[in-house]
Order: C-alpha cells, then structure tokens, then sequence
C-alpha cells in the first residue's frame, strides 16, 4: 500500500511513520529539510522534498497515494508569527486536501485538535461540542479553520476522516507539556498554579495508533477524538512527584491574582526559550479541556493508556523516574 504522510518528522508524524513502515507499507513523507529527508530514507521511507504551503511540490509528491495522512502543522502556544501559522495550518491545508481530491485519494487522514472544541464546562465534551468563538490562542483560530476546509473537502466528495488528539505529550515531547516534565524531572518545578485546570493527556504513541485506525475503520466525513485521562493540575503534579519521587510543587494562588500577575513572567519566558507570547496564550487556555473517546473506542477499537503507565515512561525517558 502506498501511503503519503505531512508532518513525518514531526512528534506525531515520525511515530506514524514508523508504525507504518513496520508493518510494511510503501511510505513516501513530504519533508523540507536536507536533514529530515536522510532521517526518513534512513528508516527506509521516501522523502519528497516540498512544503505545504507550496501546492505544486504537494501535488507532485502525492502520485500515486493510496492512503493520505496530513499530519503537519506549526504548534505553537504564543507565536510571534501568526501569518505563518495560518499560512501552514489553514492554507497548508487547503492545498493537501486540494491536491488529494485531484489525485483522487481514495483514504484521507486529516489531524485536527481537540481546540477546535474550545474548554468545557459539563462534563467530557465531544464530537458534538461546538467551539465558544472565544479563541484563546492562534492556534486554536487556524485549528478551527482548518477544520472547516476539512469538513468543505469532504462536502465535496473527498473521502477525508477527521482525528482530534488532545494533549498529546512522551518521550520526545518538546511542547509545553514536555518542558514541564524535563523541567519535574530536575527538581525545579517548585510551584504550580490552577489546580482545578483540566488537560485530557493522550499519549504520542497511542495518538499515532488512533490515526492508523481512524484510516482503516473510520467513515468518511466524520470525527474522532482520540483522548486519554482527564486530569486537573494538581493530580497531574501529584502523578509526576508520586513517579519521580520528587516532592509536590506548592500551589500558589489564588487564581485571581495569578492571572493579574502572569502577564508580568513574559521575561521568565524568554529566558526558558519561549516566545513572551506564551505567558497571554496560555493563561487564556487555563481552562477545563475534558474529552471523551468513547465514539473512537466503539467504531475503531481505539484502546489509550492510562496516565500512570504513560507519564512513567515519559518521565524516564527524560532520565529520573522511579523504577
């Protein structure tokens, strides 16, 4: 089977990649990279060189394809460069979707995001949950755009299926999620604020898992959330330090005042290596994002870990976990 991936060096993408490879498929990956490109041939997959934002290369790397993933996207929690995420996660795409509907892709995998939904309030959302419009983030605005081309391609015959991960976070994860671990791992997360904050965490693996099914089982022009275990802040500090042996962090508040002082750590940021951005975003997303794969476990057979077996390994892997 022939299958085109985007995003196939990136922390999801390069795990599909090599489930895919491992069990035999023909793997092509759209890379931009010189060094990307010897990553995949070396793992024996493809590499096409091109972009997304680049429909031509896109449509000239897709020959031929029999299953299509588009994976790629920029993540980003307060980019300094919103034209740019826009251009790779609506525009990028567009052109992906275009150029599968004129090759006439007969499976098409296209990986949303939970914040398409936007937080909830009553309890696990799901596939049903319609976004507040109250966009905390530019990635939450191209996500939910991009959304939309996704369900216009398939109102025009596109056989694209939509996955929505959650919080995606293992070894590798260079995200927020990964700093905060790193960071666990070494003793210097003290402190933590909005205990009552709420993340669905969906392990890297089990996400690239749930993308396959979702190709093999899914039905054309529909969704599936591919969430793990709901957890607050405070029981995921309480995970971290029961897996490490490190002590809680203290919690500070209360939230009030920390949301008046955030804006004032934009410095802290920069010297972490964050965009100062960061600090607005991703107070504004401090919020109950809880969902439910119920609709991915009963039609794909999707099965995630818990939190337990996945942060341990996270945290290992990162070179302090308990044995």
């Amino acid at each position: 089977m022939r299958v085109f991936v985007t995003g196939g060096t990136g922390f999801i993408g390069s795990r599909l990649v090599q489930s895919l490879l491992r069990d035999g498929r023909r793997v092509t990956a759209l890379v931009r990279s010189a060094a990307g490109a010897s990553a995949l041939e070396r793992a024996g997959a493809v590499a096409a060189q091109g972009d997304i934002t680049d429909a031509d290369s896109v449509l000239r790397s897709m020959e031929a394809a029999e299953v299509v993933y588009h994976v790629a996207a920029h993540y980003e929690i307060g980019t300094s460069d919103p034209a740019a995420m826009r251009a790779v996660n609506v525009e990028g795409t567009r052109n992906v979707l275009e150029a599968a509907l004129r090759s006439g892709v007969p499976n098409v995998v296209y990986c949303g995001t939970v914040a398409t939904l936007g937080p909830n309030t009553n309890g696990p959302g799901d596939e049903s949950q319609r976004n507040d419009g109250l966009f905390r983030s530019h990635y939450e605005t191209t996500k939910c755009e991009a959304h939309e081309v996704a369900l216009e391609y398939a109102s025009k015959g596109l056989p694209v299926r939509i996955a929505m991960p959650s919080a995606v976070y293992g070894p590798g994860d260079r995200s927020l999620i990964g700093l905060t671990c790193r960071l666990f791992v070494r003793g210097w997360v003290r402190f933590y604020a909005f205990p009552n904050a709420t993340l669905t965490f969906t392990h890297v693996d089990d996400t690239a898992a749930g993308l396959r099914l979702v190709a093999e089982r899914g039905r054309a022009g529909e969704s599936y959330i591919l969430a793990g275990e709901i957890l607050t802040f405070r029981d995921w500090m309480g995970l971290m330090s029961r897996l490490t042996g490190r002590r809680t962090p203290r919690l500070v508040g209360p939230d009030k005042l920390i949301r008046q002082l955030m804006p004032l750590f934009a410095p802290l940021a920069r010297l972490a290596g964050l965009p100062p951005r960061v600090t607005t975003e991703g107070l504004a997303m401090a919020g109950r994002w809880a969902f439910t794969s119920a609709k991915a476990e009963r039609e794909l057979g999707w099965r995630p870990r818990s939190a337990e077996v996945g942060f341990a390994e996270t945290l290992e892997s990162f070179g302090r976990a308990k044995s």
